[in-house]
């Protein structure tokens, strides 16, 4: 649905059409998740050693990870006026993630 046809909708339906899409949004989070988590029981099964990084180890890698997201925010490009704005997009959803999962 464009937001034409939404604006056009009386306040009551805009309701309920947020609140199934909340819903769907919920519904997808869930089954996403226990996706992974099934995929990380794969890999265990396989015998694959997972390792998790330690607190210095994350630090490097999320500062390493900052050079590349300022790179990507000041190449030329498409949305590059938008990039700020889906960074952290991205990054609240990894953090809702994250508190969700408690990882």
């Amino acid at each position: 649905m464009n937001l034409k046809t939404f604006n056009a909708l009386p306040p009551d339906l805009q309701k309920v059409v947020l609140d199934v899409g909340r819903e769907l949004q919920q519904m997808v989070s869930l089954s996403t998740t226990a996706e992974y988590m099934m995929s990380l029981d794969t890999v265990d099964l396989s015998g694959v050693k997972r390792t998790r990084f330690s607190k210095e180890e994350m630090d490097l890698a999320v500062k390493e990870c900052n050079v590349v997201e300022e790179a990507w925010l000041n190449m030329d490009g498409p949305w590059k006026a938008k990039r700020p704005e889906l960074l952290s997009a991205a990054k609240a959803a990894v953090a809702k993630y994250r508190a969700f999962t408690g990882k």
